[in-house]
């Protein structure tokens, strides 16, 4: 939501520069969209465990479904703030009205049988249907330099992983701690942002951790 004025105000100049806020607002989305799916994903045991106990572990599954449901819910977002930017709620609407089909006949056809795992299923596909209509206007709008973004992202999230997988061998907390304490390091170190973005993300947050780098 914070970068839609500045992607407003860039619809109206050249393409190279809408194009700049998108590409940097598309990784501040994903990064941590993914960084969160990938975390609950190995300490949601811990995570429910803690909070309830281990009579709610029948809980694990619906949560690890819905935090990766919630990674394709927030692009859905910045793709929906996108298009807004960009007077194109035509496929906004279409998205919803899909979403909102999907989670109607999904969980009439999960729930009975698969309870609260079903629900997360059924909204982790309704996430999917708004993405993959969403991203047909968007690709058209903007080019995705995918082929170099995907081993980047598959390499951060896999050494994100292993942190956690390997700190949370000896406590929960420690592999709280770092993952937190990793994540920013392993993202401005991964090269998934250019040149470019870097000097913008130094002048916004400044850090004495980054200017040096």
């Amino acid at each position: 939501a914070s970068l839609f004025p500045l992607l407003s105000r860039y619809e109206r100049e050249p393409e190279e520069k809408s194009a700049r806020a998108f590409h940097l607002g598309l990784k501040l989305t994903l990064i941590p969209a993914l960084a969160l799916a990938i975390a609950t994903t190995v300490l949601a045991p811990g995570v429910i465990h803690l909070l309830y106990s281990q009579e709610y572990r029948a809980a694990i599954e619906p949560l690890l479904i819905l935090m990766w449901s919630q990674a394709f819910l927030i692009l859905v977002f910045f793709f929906a703030n996108v298009l807004t930017s960009m007077k194109r709620q035509r496929a906004i609407f279409h998205a919803a009205v899909i979403m909102l089909v999907t989670n109607i006949v999904g969980n009439w056809l999960a729930i009975p049988a698969h309870g609260a795992s079903g629900a997360a299923a059924t909204k982790l596909l309704s996430a999917f249907c708004g993405f993959a209509v969403l991203i047909v206007p968007i690709s058209k709008s903007f080019s995705f330099p995918i082929h170099e973004l995907l081993p980047k992202l598959a390499t951060l999230g896999g050494l994100f992983a292993a942190v956690i997988v390997l700190t949370n061998q000896v406590s929960f907390a420690l592999a709280v701690i770092a993952a937190i304490v990793v994540f920013p390091p392993l993202t401005w170190i991964s090269g998934i942002f250019s040149a470019e973005e870097r000097n913008l993300l130094r002048a916004l947050f400044p850090s004495p951790s980054l200017r040096g780098r």
